[in-house]
């Protein structure tokens, strides 16, 4: 079996143009019938633009090439209802089919001897590949064989069953870019990018925080202070700042423009979209 190694950083995926040289890359090495293997560039990388997580790196290659299944192997047999270490009723969950803040909750908060690179990073991950298309494993490495089970179509550990299949642009923006801001929205707005997909007009916002520029990739927010989604901002956090919660006619009258929407629905990943026609 012939392998190459491949080095990356948040730098390369943060950029559409090496993001886009990054899957070639790995295209080309299939088709040599190479194997690559990933890890992240520690040489160059810094505090502020490392994945964190190998785990999170797994996920974001995993959306980067199309992969049909993330394996996230671990020191136990997958994800618990409480810590299998300190109790005794810990059951095993076989299949998990949406990651919520309550199964987050299960793998242990962060800072935790169960958090720190472990079940909850994996969670995390898993959350990002299930929504990228790719049906994800957590399981239990130790086992032997516990590859050529999950490829024979056993479901050792805990599955997570792919829940959308978001195309490349929106899987860059959604979690390779990061975000300079946040914009906090109504509920009214919320509902309307999670249940319509509607765009983010300045209506809808009724905060602003960060300091971004026309371009950049926010975070957008509900009023519960949950993330909705993130997306390409059309203004800057000043202008975003003067306009927000103004219906479009009156943008004119403070920017000296027409107005627009703010994130624009092609350029947005919302993270829990109400299903549409049976289909997630």
């Amino acid at each position: 079996m012939t392998v190459g190694q491949v080095l990356l950083t948040q730098h390369d995926l943060a950029h559409r143009t090496q993001y886009l040289n990054a899957r070639h890359t790995m295209e080309r090495l299939f088709d040599m019938g190479v194997v690559p293997v990933i890890n992240e560039n520690d040489t160059v990388a810094t505090d502020e633009i490392t994945f964190g997580e190998n785990d999170m790196l797994a996920a974001l290659v995993a959306g980067l090439v199309g992969a049909d299944t993330l394996i996230l192997l671990t020191d136990t047999g997958g994800l618990y209802t409480a810590d299998p270490r300190t109790s005794s009723e810990a059951r095993l969950l076989e299949r998990v089919e949406r990651i919520t803040e309550e199964v987050e909750e299960l793998a242990g908060e962060a800072g935790s001897d169960l958090a720190i690179g472990g079940m909850l990073s994996k969670v995390q991950a898993a959350k990002v590949a299930v929504s990228t298309g790719a049906d994800t494993f957590i399981a239990d490495g130790r086992k032997a064989s516990i590859l050529q089970k999950i490829i024979d179509g056993k479901k050792p550990g805990t599955f997570f069953p792919a829940t959308g299949t978001v195309r490349s642009r929106k899987r860059w923006i959604g979690y390779a870019l990061p975000s300079r801001g946040r914009l906090i929205v109504d509920r009214g707005a919320a509902t309307a990018l999670t249940a319509r997909r509607k765009s983010l007009l300045p209506a809808g916002v009724t905060g602003v925080e960060g300091d971004f520029e026309v371009g950049d990739c926010v975070e957008v927010v509900g009023p519960d202070g949950k993330i909705i989604g993130r997306g390409i901002t059309s203004y800057s956090s000043t202008e975003a700042g003067l306009i927000k919660g103004l219906r479009s006619p009156r943008v004119a009258g403070v920017l000296g423009e027409k107005g627009e929407e703010i994130v624009h629905r092609d350029e947005l990943v919302v993270f829990d979209e109400a299903p549409r026609d049976g289909k997630a």
